[in-house]
This record gives C-alpha cells, sequence and structure tokens, in this order.
C-alpha cells in the first residue's frame, strides 16, 4: 500500500490547513501518479466557474447607409456570465485580462448589393487598420437571400479597458443589417481561453 505523508516547508511562519466542508457524504480525492504542483481555482492559469462568456445579436433588421462601416447595433444580450457587455454602445469589455475567442457574423441585405464586409474590432468603434484583429467578406450581384460573413480569432484583452465590437459594410442600394428569427442574425460571442 503506498503512503500519503505530508511534509512542512523549512521555512515560514505560516500554518496551511486543510479543511473539509460541512457535508454528510464521504468524499475521495484521488492524487495523479505524477509529480507537480497542484492548481486551484485560484492559480490565474486555471479557468474557474462563471469565466466570462457572452453572445450578444442584433434582433431587429435596421436600416444602414451604403458604403460606410458601421456599428452593428447588437442591443440584445442573450447571455453575459459576467455582466461585461454593453447593450447601449454594443461593446464587450471583459473584466478578466487574458486570451479570448471572439466569433462574429454580419448579415446584410440590399437591391443589387456589390460589396460586403464584416470586422471585430479592438479599442475602436470605426474602421481603421489599427483597430481590425479580423475580417471577412465578398462581392456580389444581385441576390435573393441576404449574404453573410463569419469569423473568429483569438486576442489578448487587459480586464479593464479593452473592449471588442462589431462592424459591418455594404454597399447596394437601401442596405440594413437583416435579421432572420430561424437563425441567420447578427451577433458577436465570446469566450475566456486563458487568463493571465
Amino acid at each position: 500500500m503506498s503512503k500519503v505523508a505530508i511534509k512542512g516547508a523549512d521555512t515560514g511562519t505560516g500554518i496551511f490547513t486543510l479543511e473539509s466542508p460541512a457535508t454528510n457524504t464521504d468524499r475521495t480525492l484521488v492524487l495523479p501518479d505524477e509529480a507537480g504542483t497542484v492548481l486551484t481555482s485560484g492559480t490565474p492559469t486555471v479557468l474557474p466557474k462563471g469565466v466570462p462568456a457572452f453572445r450578444a445579436e442584433l434582433q431587429t433588421s435596421t436600416s444602414i447607409s451604403t458604403g460606410t462601416w458601421t456599428l452593428v447595433p447588437l442591443s440584445t444580450s442573450v447571455f453575459d456570465t459576467s455582466s461585461c457587455f454593453d447593450t447601449s454602445t454594443y461593446k464587450y469589455t471583459p473584466n478578466v485580462a487574458g486570451y479570448y475567442c471572439f466569433i462574429g457574423n454580419v448579415r446584410v441585405g440590399a437591391g443589387s448589393p456589390a460589396q460586403y464586409y464584416s470586422a471585430i474590432n479592438k479599442n475602436s468603434t470605426g474602421f481603421n487598420t489599427g483597430s481590425v484583429i479580423t475580417a471577412a467578406g465578398s462581392s456580389v450581384g444581385a441576390v435573393t437571400t441576404a449574404p453573410q460573413t463569419s469569423m473568429s480569432t483569438i486576442v489578448y484583452m487587459n480586464g479593464t479597458t479593452d473592449y471588442v465590437c462589431l462592424l459591418g459594410y455594404l454597399e447596394g442600394t437601401s442596405p440594413f443589417f437583416d435579421y432572420n428569427p430561424i437563425g441567420f442574425c447578427n451577433f458577436l460571442s465570446g469566450f475566456l481561453v486563458r487568463a493571465t
């Protein structure tokens, strides 16, 4: 039978206490058969329950100007585990520093559209090369259904001032961000991949 030994540090004056929860059920914790440091929910590289994750959507068709990069008005928060998405400014500002995966989709409509693009921006609500972290797009002729573009990326966020938002661009007559209730919509979602 193997044994468990508890060894105190050679230096330091603090007392390390192992404390059991108030339970009426027997529990067993099995350690892995390997050397290393045990991580806890307080360790920065471990993702505890409730890490930032969200999805925001545009749930109504919205007219836009042709040939102009436009902030997608994602006014509906489908879920937001850390209350970090602002439905009035359409920006997501996570409160935990780390690397985040973001996924965006832009669906547009217009008469005889020529070009349509989408972008996920960091720290800017306008389109410029210094703020775009990922983009997608295409050129089309007249279509019978609304075209859409999707994109995803991983980016570092500082957990205080960094934010992301979704932009769309369309050339065409009477352009608009299109909404379809069966799932074809404009959305931005994301989650923490690794805390720092």
